[in-house]
């Protein structure tokens, strides 16, 4: 293993993780909610009356509790650190090879994104020169 390579790996873990974090606090955030609207649901039910009207505020108050909870996650997840700016910039995997068809340097193959790429540039050069 190069230390190229290396070098992606660490920035794909990096990223892993981050998403890992996030997939697994929106997880939690779900089953709250669904709980909260269980609760919710049994309090609308057993109150016909409108005899807890006192405590009837925390069931509208909850959402924005949970929404702002969450948002303050995605900005501690999403803070700038010196782990954050190792894969913010990078480049996707084969992007490279992009750049390198563009000039010209490099031939895409037929199975490459890149021939569709540059093959749907053409069309649209083709249409363009028609409009015209």
């Amino acid at each position: 293993m190069t230390a190229c390579e290396l070098g992606w790996t660490r920035k794909a873990g990096a990223k892993l993780e981050l998403y890992r974090r996030f997939t697994n606090t929106l997880a939690i955030m779900v089953w709250i909610s669904v709980g909260w609207i269980a609760y919710e649901m049994y309090f609308k039910v057993t109150d016909q009356y409108n005899e807890k009207w006192q405590f009837d505020w925390i069931t509208n108050d909850f959402w924005h509790i949970l929404n702002f909870v969450f948002l303050c996650i995605i900005c501690f997840l999403w803070a700038p650190s010196a782990a954050a700016t190792r894969y913010a910039y990078s480049e996707l995997d084969g992007e490279e090879d992009y750049d390198l068809i563009e000039d010209g340097k490099k031939t895409p193959k037929v199975g490459d994104k890149g021939a569709a790429k540059e093959s749907f540039g053409e069309a649209k050069d083709d249409e363009a020169g028609k409009m015209e």
